[in-house]
């Protein structure tokens, strides 16, 4: 208990440590920098987790890089899909207007918390079980090697938790950007050999050139594949709002870089034409120099941590040294005392023993003198291996009632713990239903203090019985390891007795003749004879271990009787018709749970078509969602159009009242009433005009028309 407690503890001292927090604000050298990602602890040990996935699961595959730009459109889109839904395309989308390069694949993973938490400092294993699902749903995408570079979207809203990863594959990783003297210093490593760095360029947020370097400002090292990059430029590393960096560098690759010129002067210009966008990120200083303070006081912690475990565990290797040393002074005083014990009933059993000895070699003496006579030696060897084997079987039966003894201790005291247990129970389930029916009493009477002062008293006698139990059954346990370690020997010796029995009688064998013929035993008959014999104890050893089964068999089905007559005599006065009636009450009830099954049977079916049915409809439904949404979008693009079309004209009439209403300042005379009739009267006069112009006009085509006649006459 002392260990796993201490265990608990240690984890909850390194969770400490991983929550270190330092206020940066304090400290004048950090002053420029925007504020802190509240989420980078719990993206640290994601980022770790899975490297540590893909190192496990396969060999040899490259380390992954975390893709900050990536990172800011699935940290939008956690957003969304913790509002709304999933949408992949809208992902894909936001990733794309985040101006992070290269192909994306996408997995997302939504999980509930078991409890509501706000901080992210607390969120650290509930993302990385989302990982784990994601690990367990989209494992070939996770350990594709052909991943370099990760994005990783976290957000948690009403208990709802959103994970999302977006992997690409990127040939050039940025390893350090640093403001130097008139020059932004940019460091990293091509992860390609058979592409080398040639462009470095500086944009702002609307993609604009602001400066250009090629490899004359650039070094490379071939064999580490890192490259340093000096852009001149008098821009500073600025933030925005959000704390992001406000401008962007981008880093182009070219293929042969062995024949990139890097850091030899050329008066080219440097061109983007025919290069591969390799990477892009925001100018921000990294690595960022307080995670670097942060991770040092994180190391410095868990080191202070280990050690303090380490001198903890050494302790206690030297407490269960100490006390592994008591155990075995203990179990060889115990030794010494049974090797006693041994040697006084050797020394009882003595006499008895010589006699059924000297009487058995008679009665073998006596049958075996018409087959073969035996020399002295013989007989000697004979005597000798039958004492030993009395021994051994005096020795296996006393062993073997110790054993039975402490089976039976043992057997019982788990009875004695048994009922203490139950009786524990009992005793809990009363001290329940009394606090229930006491609840609403405030003052205590004299009788219930005595009641828990029984109480206690009672804890305290049942906690002494289990200690006694313990140290019970800690000796039990000795004494079976000492019974053990003799037996071994024993068996041991017993081997080895057997051994030479079968090489002396082997060696007998082999010196034999036939008293006839004066030919020696054929070398095949002796192993006949041997093979024989073998069957034969190994079936005498099945015959006894089977023999030793029936015993106990027996023993238990005697008891198992003598149990059933016990009962036997207060059920014979059961009436077999009351049996009867039983038997049918019980029949009924199971025809009425088979009815109750058979009904919820059907309620199941019924609700498996439901769930379908309703399955079907939330497909066709989320279609339709998806249509209208289209709808919706059309619409509201169609409307902010004729928004900006109506501001427009409203603009546009503004415009034209201002002017109108300067001209009537100007012009006092405008809506003078003797103006309006003067106007009226000379718009009549015009009109007249036309008309007899008109008019003239006919008359003058009718005179032409008949001059025309005229001359056609002549």
């Amino acid at each position: 208990e002392s260990q796993d407690s201490q265990d608990s503890q240690d984890s909850e001292d390194l969770e400490e440590a991983g929550n270190v927090e330092v206020n940066f604000e304090e400290i004048p050298a950090y002053a420029h920098l925007p504020p802190l990602d509240p989420w980078r602890k719990v993206r640290r040990e994601l980022i770790k987790a899975v490297n540590l996935s893909r190192q496990e699961e396969a060999v040899g595959l490259e380390t992954v890089y975390i893709d900050w730009l990536a990172t800011e459109g699935c940290h939008d889109y956690t957003k969304l899909v913790l509002e709304d839904e999933e949408d992949e395309d809208q992902l894909l989308k936001m990733l794309s207007d985040s101006k992070a390069v290269g192909e994306m694949k996408v997995c997302t993973a939504l999980t509930l918390l078991e409890e509501d938490v706000s901080e992210p400092k607390h969120l650290v294993e509930p993302f990385l079980d989302a990982h784990g699902l994601l690990m367990e749903l989209n494992r070939e995408m996770i350990l594709d090697e052909g991943n370099t570079h990760v994005g990783i979207g976290l957000g948690v809203r009403d208990m709802r938790l959103c994970l999302v990863y977006a992997f690409s594959s990127k040939k050039v990783e940025v390893t350090a950007i640093q403001k130097a003297e008139a020059c932004i210093e940019v460091k990293g490593e091509v992860t390609a050999s058979e592409f080398g760095v040639y462009v470095g360029r500086l944009v702002d947020s609307s993609m604009k050139e602001i400066a250009i370097v090629g490899p004359s400002e650039m070094s490379y090292e071939p064999d580490s594949k890192e490259f340093t990059i000096k852009i001149p430029t008098n821009t500073e590393i600025e933030y925005d709002d959000e704390g992001y960096g406000k401008n962007f560098l981008e880093v182009y690759i070219r293929a042969n870089p062995d024949t990139i010129p890097y850091g030899k002067s050329s008066d080219s210009k440097v061109s983007i034409k025919h290069v591969e966008l390799a990477e892009r990120r925001r100018l921000e200083h990294y690595p960022d120099p307080r995670h670097q303070y942060e991770e040092a006081k994180l190391e410095e912690r868990k080191a202070l941590l280990e050690e303090q475990k380490r001198n903890y565990e050494e302790d206690l290797k030297k407490k269960e040294e100490e006390e592994a040393a008591k155990r075995q002074e203990t179990r060889e005083q115990q030794r010494r005392e049974l090797m006693e014990q041994e040697k006084l009933r050797k020394v009882e059993n003595e006499v008895p023993q010589s006699a059924n000895t000297s009487h058995r070699q008679k009665d073998s003496s006596v049958e075996q003198q018409p087959s073969a006579p035996k020399s002295p030696e013989q007989e000697s060897q004979q005597q000798s291996d039958d004492s030993l084997k009395s021994e051994s079987e005096e020795e296996e039966v006393f062993y073997g009632n110790q054993k039975q003894d402490l089976i039976d201790s043992i057997l019982q005291n788990q009875e004695i713990q048994r009922s203490l247990k139950q009786e524990n129970q009992e005793m809990e389930k009363r001290i329940v239903a009394i606090r229930k029916n006491l609840g609403n009493i405030q003052d205590k009477s004299s009788e219930d203090s005595m009641t828990m002062h029984k109480y206690l008293n009672t804890l305290a006698n049942v906690h002494q019985v289990k200690q006694k139990m313990n140290e019970l059954t800690e000796t039990y346990e000795n004494w079976a390891q000492v019974y053990q370690e003799n037996i071994k020997e024993k068996q041991e010796r017993c081997n080895e007795i057997q051994q030479y029995l079968k090489d002396f009688k082997k060696e007998v064998a082999k010196q034999a003749e036939y008293s006839r013929t004066g030919k020696p035993i054929p070398q095949r008959v002796v192993d006949s004879w041997e093979e024989s014999e073998s069957q034969r104890e190994s079936e005498l050893q099945q015959v006894r271990i089977n023999n030793i089964t029936l015993k106990s068999k027996l023993v238990k089905l005697e008891n198992e009787g003598k149990t059933k007559e016990e009962l036997a005599e207060g059920l014979h006065l059961i009436d077999y018709e009351q049996l009867k009636i039983e038997k049918q009450t019980l029949n009924d009830k199971i025809e009425e749970r088979n009815e109750e099954l058979h009904k919820l049977r059907k309620k199941i079916e019924t609700t498996v078509q439901m769930l379908t049915h309703t399955k079907e409809k939330l497909k066709f439904i989320t279609a339709e969602k998806k249509v209208l949404k289209e709808r919706r979008d059309k619409k509201a693009k169609k409307l902010e159009t004729g928004r900006n079309q109506l501001n427009t004209l409203k603009k546009r009439l503004e415009t034209i009242r201002a002017d109108l209403q300067k001209h009537r300042q100007e012009t006092g005379i405008v809506n003078s009433n003797q103006l309006d009739s003067d106007l009226a009267k000379r718009k009549k006069y015009v009109e007249d005009l036309k008309e007899t112009l008109i008019s003239y006009e006919k008359q003058f085509t009718q005179m032409q028309e008949t001059i025309a006649s005229a001359k056609a006459l002549e």
